[in-house]
This record gives structure tokens, sequence and C-alpha cells, in this order.
């Protein structure tokens, strides 16, 4: 069963947010951020 963009967006958000959390280090969150806006820009 295919997932919802909106099912996909929640889950994305979810492993983002643990791996924020896990990463002390600002740059590699901001890195993420940034790859991750792109992710999702890109694929819309």
């Amino acid at each position: 069963m295919a997932m919802t963009p909106r099912q996909i967006f929640f889950e994305d958000v979810q492993a983002f947010t643990i791996e924020v959390t896990q990463t002390a280090n600002t740059e590699v969150v901001m890195a993420t951020i940034a790859d991750w806006l792109a992710s999702v820009f890109t694929e819309r």
C-alpha cells in the first residue's frame, strides 16, 4: 500500500528529529536540514 505524501512527511520528520537529538554538532544538523529541504522541494 502506497503511503500518502503526508505519511511520508511525518515519517521523515520523525527520523529527522531522532537524528537531530542524537547529533550535538550544529553544522551536521544544518546540513541535514538543508539536504532534507532540498529533497522535499525536488520531489514535488
